[in-house]
């Protein structure tokens, strides 16, 4: 918080601007079409499973866009995850 206060928010360019409302809003709006559709579709328990994707995205993304090395433990847990979703996915 105290960072954001110094910032001078004038400088920062329309374009800026647009480009963050448009990736907020989009992001936002295909987000949520996919979670409804997967309510709509599977059920609310099947579909809150997909929920646990999100730590494995998140990790796969930091590698490869920041170079974050991923652990052993990282991969386990995505393996754990990925398990644990094609259980459900295939069990009725």
């Amino acid at each position: 918080m105290p960072l954001l206060i110094t910032v001078n928010w004038r400088d920062v360019s329309a374009y800026s601007w647009l480009l963050m409302l448009a990736s907020a809003l989009f992001s936002l709006n295909l987000s949520y079409w996919i979670w409804y559709t997967g309510l709509k579709r599977l059920g609310g328990s099947r579909t809150s499973v997909y929920s646990y994707l999100t730590p494995v995205v998140a990790m796969a993304v930091a590698a490869v866009w920041l170079d974050e090395p991923i652990s052993g433990n990282q991969i386990a847990g995505a393996g754990a995850i990925l398990a644990g979703l094609l259980i459900t996915r295939f069990v009725k």
